[in-house]
């Protein structure tokens, strides 16, 4: 079980490094949309227009770290087992 949480936690945090690193290592807040420039067809005016995209920041990395320490911790909760010699 000790092993279980262990492993775990390695998986959450590599599983949240891996999805930050692949969605564009945001180094700022966690955003649910992003500003586009788009010019008008008709009369040439550039405006901001937002598409929906998730992109996590740091607080995501933050938040997994956290998880991932809390299932390193609840692994010293567990006894090894101990194996009788004779």
């Amino acid at each position: 079980m000790r092993n279980l949480f262990r492993m775990l936690s390695l998986a959450t945090l590599l599983l949240a490094a891996g999805v930050w690193v692949l969605t564009g290592a945001n180094r700022g807040w966690t955003k649910n949309s992003i500003p586009l420039k788009s010019a008008d067809p008709v009369t040439g005016i550039e405006g901001v227009v937002y598409e929906r995209k998730f992109v996590p920041g740091m607080d995501f990395l933050a938040a997994s770290g956290t998880v991932a320490a809390i299932f390193a911790g609840a692994s010293f909760l567990f006894q090894t087992r101990k194996t009788k010699s004779k």
